[in-house]
């Protein structure tokens, strides 16, 4: 459990770096990637079995939730890195539009490079929106859709996460709140219906909507003024 925990993040980690150096032009192959990622299973298990073995229960009911929440923290990990793989878009592509179009009067046509301040500087924007008002979505996510066990947890963040880094690697944007909640309930219907709230799932998707015409609709009148101005 712990090599597969190990493995998880190293594979998504390792695969994902390789990759965007073979879209670069560097001689590397994929499958250095999975070695990388098995290497660093392996070597990561070894160092953490030093100190896990000993903190592990005796009995078999702790010991199997002792084993899961070590690959929830690795699951976790992964879901991070794909969340911000994915997300930082949303800020640092506008950025660049504005940036280009400031130096060069228009938006090149064809693949743009983003400059890495943008990045960083979107990164630290999403850090610090997690840091300061997160913690709400954070409550609703984790807690009020489905009751969640390790196990659930894990499944659950497993699922999202690599859904979420295939679609980034694909240049298609999607909703990583949305893997998740649909993750989320995923697990608690595997268990029955009764045990999702259905009523704040159905909230969710209908402020998804909302949400998506109402800021359309924003930001066509704002335009329309600007361009007549």
């Amino acid at each position: 459990a712990l090599l597969a925990g190990g493995s998880l993040f190293f594979l998504t980690v390792f695969t994902a770096i390789f990759l965007y150096l073979a879209e670069e032009g560097n001689p590397v192959a994929t499958a250095y990637a999975l070695l990388a990622g098995l290497a660093g299973g392996v070597i990561s298990t070894a160092l953490y079995y030093v100190h896990v073995s000993r903190r592990m229960p005796g009995d078999e009911v702790a010991a199997r939730e002792f084993v899961y929440k070590t690959l929830l923290i690795s699951s976790s990990a992964t879901m991070a890195f794909s969340h911000g793989a994915h997300d930082v878009s949303n800020p640092s592509g506008p950025l660049t539009g504005v940036l280009l179009t400031l130096l060069n009067g228009e938006v090149p046509v064809g693949k743009v490079e983003i400059p890495y301040p943008i990045t960083v500087f979107s990164a630290l924007g999403i850090a610090t929106g997690i840091l300061t008002w997160g913690y709400s979505v954070v409550e609703t996510i984790g807690e009020r859709i489905t009751p969640l066990s390790v196990e659930s947890a894990f499944v659950a963040q497993f699922s999202a996460s690599q859904l979420v880094l295939v679609v980034t690697r694909l240049g298609l944007p999607t909703s990583t709140t949305g893997a998740i909640i649909g993750s989320i309930a995923g697990v608690g219907l595997a268990r029955g219906v009764s045990y999702v709230n259905l009523r704040l799932v159905a909230k969710i998707i209908g402020f998804w909507f909302l949400g998506a015409a109402v800021t359309a609709l924003s930001t066509f009148l704002l335009s329309y003024v600007i361009i007549s101005i």
